[in-house]
């Protein structure tokens, strides 16, 4: 008989009958075990949150791969050419505003933008560089994950994921 923590036995046991009675006592004894190696890649529950909504095929996607080829290009502009229908313009104070032109009216409604998770208003931040991005989301109106419903979002959610989580 083997058991792990134990040493093993070996006994001879008399069979006379339908049944025999036995009893088992081992001795324990401390047992080195071999290294165990994990290879894994770490992902961060962000981008793994990110991947599970990127296999449901609701909203459009940039991946770290995507982002990798336009890390030089400013940031409104990956996402203007990346994603049809959203356009940067001024707001009163000066500040970049992200718009989504698909309106009825065409006037462009402000897009609400969420950086890890933060929510960071409507300004399309003059501070958010491509190459600090690891993933990016844009829903429309209709796509918006229910996680992401708590504010205004009539006119789009973008969720940008950064590289320093």
């Amino acid at each position: 008989m083997r058991r792990l923590g134990y040493a093993p036995a070996e006994l001879d046991l008399p069979v006379s009958g339908d049944t025999t009675g036995a009893v088992f006592r081992l001795q324990r004894v401390a047992m080195r075990l071999g290294a165990v190696n994990v290879e894994a890649e770490w992902v961060p529950p962000n981008i793994r949150d990110f991947n599970v909504r990127k296999k449901q095929g609701i909203g459009r996607f940039l991946t770290d791969v995507d982002l990798e080829r336009d890390k030089d290009r400013e940031y409104a502009l990956v996402l203007m050419t990346r994603f049809p229908g959203l356009r940067v313009v001024p707001d009163s104070s000066g500040h970049d505003l992200l718009v989504s032109q698909r309106t009825s009216d065409g006037r462009g409604c402000p897009v609400e933008v969420y950086l890890d998770g933060v929510y960071l208003g409507k300004e399309a931040s003059d501070w958010v560089r491509t190459w600090d991005l690891a993933a990016v989301e844009f829903y429309t109106e209709g796509q918006v994950p229910v996680r992401w419903r708590t504010r205004a979002y009539g006119c789009g959610v973008l969720l940008l994921w950064s590289k320093w989580y």
